[in-house]
């Protein structure tokens, strides 16, 4: 977990960060851990209690036996709780503050274990004790880490309108603290659980807003994934001006990167937007262009130019220019043979003999159909009808 508070001061010891190599083998570090807290009991001061508490279940922590790191801090936050001076006139106001601040340390561990665990009605107690305290004393960083915590909790459980009205108590304190990178993680993480909800609109709003502050902040890969989800949305409420408005953005980083890989998805998805839009003419050039990045010896991009030379097809069947729709009909034809894809060999004789009917070839058209109707039954899947 990586944030301040997963690894902070305990009276007696500073919690290890979760990346330490121990000198020694983890079982090894267990097993020292525990004699030194056998030793501790029988000693019987709490500060070496504590401290060895906090070291075992960092160190079961760390070897991922999360069962076991689970009840030494349940443990500790006993000890911390048991101790604690909130009510001694006499103690000096840091000691209590510094019991304070480690009590909601170790909350926030027990919340986010138990998370690993699935125990998340745990979780949630635990995460709301360490929100209340750093509440409390004012700690506005503490606060956003808390609330995204609970969050976590909250969709783990299925509840996700009480994650997103934590997501939004953390993107308030986050605004206030002008933190621009975590707001941005709020606002992903807001988007993504609006588009659970089927909610684009807000799913807009709140990638619009992180697409604003990836750009600011120049963090390519959020641009990238803000367009996409943005674009995905604008599908889904049929906006395809503004879904190719994303997709441009997002090939546009994407080519920056110099990721090859996704850009052939990319050019698919933009030209079958601009496809949906009526501009064929563009459909066809990205298409094109993903004829122009892929290789037709190698299988995977044996299937993108199968797409897109069906894609072509439809573009230059809607612009009534029936034989080179034929023409790229007959090539993603080979294209799916190349590949044994039964389906994409169906397509292609749909495809081909309803260019044929277009343009007045009935008898092409149903010699066409035949050869479809040739495709094994098992094959053709939702193609039958």
């Amino acid at each position: 977990f990586s944030h301040p508070n997963d690894c902070a001061f305990i009276p007696g010891l500073r919690l290890t960060s979760v990346h330490q190599t121990w000198p020694c083998s983890m079982a090894t570090k267990i097993d020292k851990c525990r004699a030194a807290l056998e030793a501790a009991l029988e000693k019987g001061s709490s500060s070496s209690v504590q401290a060895a508490y906090t070291a075992l279940g960092q160190a079961y922590y760390q070897d991922q036996q999360y069962t076991r790191a689970l009840p030494c801090f349940e443990h500790l936050l006993q000890l911390i709780t048991s101790t604690k001076s909130n009510d001694d006139p006499a103690s000096p106001s840091h000691k209590r503050a510094k019991e304070e601040y480690a009590e909601s340390v170790v909350c926030c561990r027990i919340g986010l274990i138990a998370i690993i665990v699935k125990d998340y009605t745990k979780a949630l107690v635990h995460l709301n004790k360490h929100l209340s305290i750093v509440t409390l004393n004012e700690d506005k960083i503490a606060q956003g880490i808390a609330c995204c915590n609970i969050a976590l909790a909250h969709e783990k459980l299925g509840q996700v309108p009480q994650a997103v009205e934590y997501h939004w108590k953390a993107v308030r304190i986050y605004e206030e603290d002008a933190d621009s990178a975590k707001q941005l993680v709020a606002y992903d993480n807001l988007g993504r659980l609006y588009n659970l909800l089927g909610d684009y609109r807000h799913t807009m709003q709140c990638y619009r807003k992180a697409l604003a502050l990836a750009q600011t902040l120049q963090a390519t890969d959020m641009v990238v994934t803000a367009c996409g989800q943005l674009s995905k949305a604008a599908q889904h409420v049929g906006d395809w001006r503004q879904a190719v408005e994303f997709l441009l953005l997002e090939l546009t980083t994407t080519r920056q990167t110099g990721a090859a890989g996704s850009q052939v998805e990319l050019l698919h998805d933009l030209a079958e937007a601009l496809y949906k839009q009526r501009e064929y003419a563009n459909a066809l050039r990205y298409h094109r262009e993903t004829l122009d990045v892929t290789d037709p010896a190698v299988p995977a991009d044996v299937h993108h130019r199968m797409l897109a030379y069906k894609g072509m097809g439809d573009a230059c069947h809607a612009l009534g220019q029936y034989q080179q729709a034929l023409d790229h009909y007959d090539q993603s034809l080979l294209a799916a043979q190349q590949i044994e894809d039964i389906a994409g060999e169906l397509t292609a004789c749909l495809d081909i003999g309803q260019v044929q009917h277009s343009a007045g070839d009935y008898e092409g058209a149903l010699d066409t159909f035949a050869l479809a109707l040739q495709v094994p039954e098992d094959s053709a899947g939702d193609y039958e009808g």
